[in-house]
């Protein structure tokens, strides 16, 4: 099956990979393996399982161009206690900053940043 027969639009429909992406759509992939703002570890691992699973391909099956960035390193805030229910507060801080930087750049370079996760910690920070 092509992956674009598994992104339904409608009912009984599917969306061809021209319906889904501009031709020579530019995107730029950053790995943020990133646990810290919750308890279970495994989460880093999510990059690295969703590269390995065949993202970079499938993207290129929809006519994008990929650029793989690879993965961020984060460095842990020693005594970092939480605050509240949040857990490693400026661990988490600093690897925003860090994700946002780098999210920055790539868009910068007129490209559409996809941002492969880690936990949610990194999921609800915005840059412009």
């Amino acid at each position: 099956r092509r992956s674009s027969d598994l992104h339904p639009h409608k009912k009984g429909q599917h969306l061809s990979a021209n319906d889904t992406m501009n031709p020579q759509k530019s995107v730029g992939i950053i790995g943020a393996p990133f646990s810290k703002g919750q308890p279970r570890g495994g989460v880093e691992g999510g990059p690295k399982s969703l590269r390995d699973a065949g993202l970079i391909p499938r993207l290129e099956e929809l006519e994008c161009k990929v650029e793989d960035y690879g993965d961020l390193t984060f460095t842990d805030v020693p005594n970092d206690s939480p605050f509240g229910l949040v857990k490693n507060p400026r661990t988490v801080g600093e690897a925003n900053k860090k994700l946002a930087n780098k999210v920055a750049e790539v868009t910068r370079s007129g490209k559409t940043c996809l941002t492969l996760g880690g936990d949610h910690s990194l999921a609800d920070r915005k840059s412009t």
